[in-house]
């Protein structure tokens, strides 16, 4: 188990994450160094400290996050940090406390339907529609292409969308499935990841007509495959 020793709040004014301007006060949480994880500062736009450091704690309890990894993207980049966010749809409690998250992000009043992208975004779509009341639906990816699953997402509901999906590095996966949405007649005024990747050198996102928000970001280095490190030692995948 984490210990409270382990994380170590304080507040800062970051103005860009991933390529949008946030210009407020976040919550960073230096976290670590822990067993499998070296020190990193994680940070969040929820200003509540205790909601932030309980989300972390779940995920670090859980072993969800990875170090000297080595993992492709869905955008054919690779990485050797990681953040294992499948217990989000593995565990109803820790699911459910990420979509409260979500919920204090978004005014339910600007949005008609939850579409969850994938595995993890349907499972906080699902948690978030059952505390909001809104109806829910969910597209599924495939080789960074997003393709809705269900017959057609209905209208009758409206057609605000509050897009929800795990982890966004390039925004690649999300630029495509707005454009898909939009070109079904829907709008998205709200895009909310649970955790953006953020470092160094990283490829610029796509400007995104959304307002793109997220629960977490962390620190991260992004590698073309003739430029990662792992792939220069011979590493397979894991």
């Amino acid at each position: 188990m984490i210990k409270d020793e382990d994380l170590h709040l304080g507040s800062k004014n970051v103005g860009v994450a991933q390529g949008h301007h946030i210009n407020q006060d976040i919550t960073v949480i230096n976290l670590g160094p822990l067993p499998n994880y070296p020190e990193a500062e994680l940070r969040s736009p929820i200003a509540d400290q205790e909601v932030v450091k309980g989300l972390v704690r779940m995920l670090a309890d859980h072993n969800s996050f990875s170090h000297n990894v080595h993992r492709p993207l869905e955008s054919g980049l690779h990485v050797t940090d990681y953040i294992d966010l499948r217990i989000l749809a593995q565990d109803t409690k820790i699911g459910t406390a990420f979509a409260k998250a979500v919920g204090m992000l978004v005014d339910p009043v600007e949005i008609d339907i939850i579409i969850g992208l994938d595995q993890i975004g349907l499972a906080i779509s699902r948690s978030l529609s059952n505390l909001i009341g809104k109806p829910c639906s969910y597209f599924l990816t495939s080789s960074s292409k997003p393709r809705m699953i269900e017959n057609e997402i209905p209208k009758s509901f409206g057609t605000r969308v509050l897009l929800v999906c795990d982890v966004v590095a390039t925004g690649d996966t999300v630029h495509t499935a707005i454009g898909r949405l939009q070109r079904n007649g829907f709008t998205v005024p709200h895009t909310v990841a649970m955790v953006v990747r953020w470092g160094k050198d990283q490829p610029a996102s796509k400007e995104l007509s959304t307002k793109f928000q997220w629960i977490l970001s962390y620190p991260f280095q992004n590698y073309e495959m003739k430029k990662c490190p792992a792939c220069q030692e011979g590493k397979g995948f894991y």
